[in-house]
């Protein structure tokens, strides 16, 4: 399963797909694309969503995620970062999909997750340079964000985060050595 939640066709973040979707094919992996913003997927939660924890039936369109997401193995998300987060098509993807019931549920010492089943990679662009990022402490932060509080949390594996900096000012060689990158994690990703 890869998530994309980019606007823009065309953007890097786009060909980081189309160059995942290339290699899932190679190696004879089958995959499927939830492309969150083509999909015009509904982020906000409403009372609904919230009424589920009180047992009230899930949405049609939440139900129909949940099982596209029980019947992977690996979940690639792809997205850019910005204000230091996913974009909110993506949290609220996470917010309305990722249920009590669904990826936890209540246990004796506390929250247990249920998709131990599933491994993650996620695969990140950003404009800010590199050097920034590591100074700040913003790839330890959202990792920790990303990786412990959604995934981890929910019981599923991650394998790696990668971030792709400077997204917006680096010449075309430099996004093949980065599209180069993408290739040899997801192949390390399938094998692992």
């Amino acid at each position: 399963l890869i998530i994309l939640a980019h606007p823009t066709q065309g953007s890097f973040c786009h060909q980081i797909l189309d160059k995942t979707v290339e290699i899932a094919k190679e190696m004879e992996i089958e995959t499927r694309i939830r492309d969150l913003y083509e999909m015009k997927f509904n982020p906000v939660m409403n009372h609904r969503d919230v009424e589920v924890v009180e047992g009230n039936e899930q949405p049609e369109e939440i139900i129909a995620e949940q099982e596209i997401i029980n019947q992977a193995d690996f979940i690639t998300l792809i997205y850019p970062i910005w204000w230091g987060s996913m974009p909110a098509i993506l949290k609220g993807y996470i917010d309305r999909v990722f249920t009590f019931g669904f990826a936890f549920e209540a246990g004796d010492q506390g929250p247990v997750g249920m998709l131990t089943d599933k491994r993650v990679l996620v695969l990140n662009t950003h404009g800010a340079p590199k050097e920034v990022y590591e100074r700040q402490g913003m790839y330890e932060a959202m990792n920790t964000v990303s990786n412990v509080a959604i995934f981890e949390f929910t019981g599923m594996e991650v394998f790696m985060n990668k971030y792709y900096s400077s997204i917006n000012k680096v010449d075309n060689p430099t996004k093949e050595i980065f599209l180069e990158d993408v290739e040899s994690t997801v192949r390390r990703f399938f094998t692992a």
